[in-house]
Parts: structure tokens; C-alpha cells; sequence
């Protein structure tokens, strides 16, 4: 059956999905809180206001002032390429990372926001990286991420069980998956404990 709701926007004429909005403006509202918003702002424009600040000074953080995602993500296109604006700003202001896998990652903690303080970024591993979100409280663990089915006491139990019964067993006993069982046994799932 065709939906017969409409867009209330004048002159859309699509179907309605969310909010009596098709889904073009719904994604625009969400993006720019305003259903008519259309263009982004151009990347040259983004691009240039990073490279004036990266002699930015000063403590605060400096604050992306154009899109960005939900969790303080923004990307511009360099070279054909697109790139987030806070590994862009840390080119700038340090140099292409060393090699292998490197993060930008902010001292700050205030990626979330949109900080591309060149002072607030730095080169640093996928696991330094990591270890700076819990210190700075930005990354959950355990209990805290609300996709977890278990507590400490339980990971615990798991581990102690290591060798006595199948992974699949544990996985029953438990209610997860045993390849969740295989990672908190290699410790690459709850390594914190």
C-alpha cells in the first residue's frame, strides 16, 4: 500500500517519513536544525579557516565553527581525500605522522565538542589514544557501555572457567557469543580488568 501522507513542505511531494517531513528535509533538520538549509558550507571556506588558526594560541579550546556530527566530527577534502578537520590541524601544526598507525589525539579530551586546537592535538598511537579517552572520561568500559550484557563478576567467572568448559558452553551459560568469550579469555574484551 503506497503511502498516501505527503511532505509538509510546500511544493515537495514526497513521502512523508519523520516529523510529516520527507526524508531529505527530516536529514536537513537533524544536520542544521532547519528544514531548508541546503548547502553545506563550501569545503575552500572550512579549509582556509583552519589553516588561519593554526597559530592559534591561548588555553581554551578552539571550537570548529561549521558542521559537524553528533560526537564533534567534521571532514574536509584535502588532496582528494577526505580527512577529519582535527588530523587535518594536526598535520598542520606538527607534521605528517610518524609512521605506521597513528591518531590525532586531543590532551584536551574535547574531541566531542569539535576542538581542533593545534596546541590540544598530537600524535599518538591507537592504544595512547585510547588510554587518554578514559582518563579523560570520554570512553566507556565495562558496565558503563550500554551494549554490555555483563558485569566484572561475571568476566571474571568467565575467565576462571578458561579451560574447563567449551567456549560455547560459557557463551550458553552466559547468554553472549562465544566469539565475546574468545576475546575476554585473550583479554582483547575487558583488558582493563
Amino acid at each position: 500500500m503506497a503511502n498516501s501522507r505527503l511532505c509538509s513542505i510546500p511544493d515537495c511531494g514526497k513521502p512523508a517519513k519523520q516529523r510529516g517531513w520527507c526524508h531529505a528535509h527530516y536529514m536537513r533538520w537533524r544536520r542544521h536544525g532547519d528544514v531548508h538549509k541546503t548547502a553545506k558550507t563550501p569545503n575552500g571556506e572550512r579549509r582556509e579557516w583552519i589553516e588561519r588558526h593554526v597559530s592559534h594560541s591561548g588555553d581554551e579550546c578552539l571550537i570548529f565553527p561549521y558542521e559537524r556530527g553528533p560526537k564533534g566530527n567534521a571532514s574536509i577534502v584535502v588532496d582528494g581525500k577526505h580527512t577529519n578537520v582535527y588530523r587535518y590541524m594536526c598535520e598542520l601544526a606538527h607534521g605528517y605522522p610518524p609512521p605506521g598507525d597513528y591518531d590525532a589525539a586531543h590532551a584536551c579530551g574535547m574531541r566531542h565538542i569539535g576542538c581542533i586546537h593545534p596546541q590540544h592535538l598530537r600524535w599518538a598511537t591507537p592504544l595512547e589514544n585510547m588510554a587518554d579517552q578514559w582518563i579523560h572520561g570520554t570512553r566507556m568500559k565495562g558496565q558503563a557501555v550500554p551494549q554490555s550484557k555483563l558485569s566484572p563478576d561475571e568476566v571474571r567467572e568467565i575467565r576462571s572457567l578458561q579451560g574447563s568448559l567449551l567456549q560455547k558452553d560459557i557463551a550458553a551459560k552466559f547468554g553472549v557469543s562465544s566469539s565475546l568469550i574468545g576475546y575476554i579469555h585473550s583479554r582483547k574484551a575487558w583488558a582493563w580488568m
